[in-house]
């Protein structure tokens, strides 16, 4: 029997065309066409780090959660496969590649300072989808551009939050609270020290 809940989740890894917003808005209308295409319902570009923001979004029971990075390095990788376990939920870890021949076009005198060749990679990608387990379902793919998606089934996170459940009894509301504030804020604020 067919699970018509399940649905394809993809992390795109390509590089942007660097600091040129009309091409790279192109070259990602192209990729979410292509991912699309390929039946993804939920696609993922890089990158955000928000830890404070964990709790809350626990709070909510996400199903799927975009840990979105400049890159997924190892600790990235742990870090992400350690929210999708706490917090029960899928993660799509989208991260970006990127080589020196990337910039190329910028002909920026710095670049013959960087180190390697044109093949040589500085953000190596490393996009991943995980399950409420921690467990990887796809990825993580390194050092080239592409596509990296996978089914993902909603029971899964379900299921998992019967034997963890952060917001549940492990709660401890008794002792523990968290207040979100959503009402729109300052970044700075200014004080004479009169």
């Amino acid at each position: 029997m067919e699970n018509n809940n399940v649905f394809r989740v993809t992390a795109v890894q390509e590089p942007p065309v660097f600091l040129d917003l009309e091409q790279s808005v192109e070259k990602a209308r192209r990729l979410i066409a292509q991912a699309s295409g390929g039946g993804a319902r939920l696609i993922v570009f890089p990158e955000t780090w928000l830890p404070l923001a964990r709790q809350a979004m626990h709070a909510q029971q996400e199903l799927v959660h975009v840990a979105q990075w400049p890159t997924v390095k190892e600790m990235h990788l742990i870090a992400s496969r350690h929210y999708a376990f706490e917090g029960r939920c899928f993660v799509v870890a989208a991260g970006a590649v990127l080589q020196k021949r990337d910039l190329a076009h910028l002909d920026l005198p710095l670049l013959a300072d960087i180190p390697g060749s044109d093949d040589t990679y500085l953000m190596r990608g490393g996009s991943a989808i995980i399950s409420p387990e921690g467990d990887l379902l796809a990825g993580p793919l390194y050092e080239q551009p592409g596509l990296v998606s996978a089914e993902i089934d909603p029971q899964q996170a379900v299921d998992g939050r019967l034997t963890l459940d952060v917001m549940g009894h492990y709660g401890r509301p008794d002792i523990f609270q968290l207040h979100v504030n959503t009402t729109p804020q300052e970044h700075v604020y200014w004080q004479d020290s009169c």
